[in-house]
């Protein structure tokens, strides 16, 4: 989407987040006070891994990380990613992460690179698993977060000698993010404290089916349907606009559905559709000839011990993926 900015290339690059409980502030229209402790996205970090009851330790998540451990009030502390950064330099890295004490993230660190979370008065909460980590290619590093995070005002990235910061900026319609060159990343309008309709500039390029390059400019747009009542996403309308050199323009729209459930699962994405169990936990995952079919053997705790997702791509023969982990409780 937007072009790839300074943290590709730093060696290594983690941004998690978590919120604690509000302060149960005035909702939107002085209509009363609102208590946004129940809010999916004010969760502690057991919630987003959908790991059940008082788990500890869990060797081995999707996606290169492993060593996983939480603290008694379940908010992940330490965890390893083994992978690729940004540049494409590989990574076996340890992150720790500390907290205030209203449970909110303040900092992330690791031999390579620090990040630092200030809060301020706003009670907004701020989109940035998509908007920033996503868009920077290193969501990788976004391990049992929410994607939106109350009263954050700014994020400090330091690398050596090098530090690189985006804040975000309140104004009358909403939040403007702001990145380290002074310039406007994303705007948001918002309904209350949620987001509603968030507008992106960008440039970019694609190639046509002879190689040639084409540029062009574009406007991404997001708008938001949420349930005020718990926070829950239940529809985002996306819609890229772009306007190619030649003076071509397209319009490349997309709709996301999501189930109003304790984990705020996503349902469609597009022509995707998305499935789940009792616990949660993907049942099937479809689109067309692709299909991915899952089945678990758990523990007592109901957490999965192995996951079997069978696998089929482009109508062709289906083939098994097997996955394992380990899990200690307090």
């Amino acid at each position: 989407m937007k072009p790839l900015h300074i943290f590709a290339l730093l060696l290594l690059a983690a941004i998690p987040t978590a919120c604690g409980d509000a302060d149960s502030p005035a909702g939107k229209g002085g209509q009363g006070a609102v208590d946004y402790s129940g809010y999916v996205w004010n969760k502690n970090s057991l919630h987003f891994a959908k790991l059940r009851d008082d788990v500890r330790t869990c060797d081995y998540a999707e996606g290169g990380y492993s060593d996983l451990r939480f603290d008694a009030d379940g908010m992940l502390t330490q965890y390893r990613f083994t992978g690729y950064d940004a540049g494409g330099n590989r990574l076996d890295a340890e992150l720790r992460c500390t907290y205030d004490d209203r449970g909110r993230l303040t900092a992330v660190a690791s031999a390579a690179v620090s990040v630092r979370l200030t809060y301020g008065a706003n009670e907004r909460f701020v989109e940035v698993a998509h908007d920033i980590f996503d868009q920077n290619n290193v969501d990788f590093l976004w391990l049992c977060r929410p994607r939106f995070v109350q009263g954050l005002e700014k994020l400090e990235f330091t690398a050596g000698s090098d530090t690189f910061a985006f804040s975000f900026r309140s104004t009358a319609e909403g939040i403007e993010t702001v990145d380290y060159n002074g310039e406007v990343w994303s705007s948001c309008t918002y309904d209350g404290v949620l987001p509603a309709l968030r507008t992106t500039h960008f440039t970019g390029f694609t190639y046509d089916d002879d190689r040639n390059r084409l540029d062009y400019e574009g406007i991404y747009t997001e708008r938001f349907t949420f349930n005020a009542q718990n926070g829950a996403l239940l529809r985002e309308e996306q819609n890229e606009h772009r306007v190619y050199a030649d003076g071509r323009q397209e319009e490349l729209p997309n709709t996301v559905t999501y189930f109003d459930d304790a984990y705020n699962n996503i349902a469609t994405d597009g022509a995707w559709v998305y499935t789940y169990d009792a616990y949660g936990d993907y049942l099937t995952v479809t689109a067309g000839q692709n299909a991915d079919v899952y089945s678990y053997t758990r523990d007592e705790h109901g957490n999965w011990t192995e996951r079997v997702d069978l696998s089929t791509f482009m109508g062709g023969e289906p083939f098994e993926i097997r996955e394992q982990r380990q899990l200690t409780y307090n």
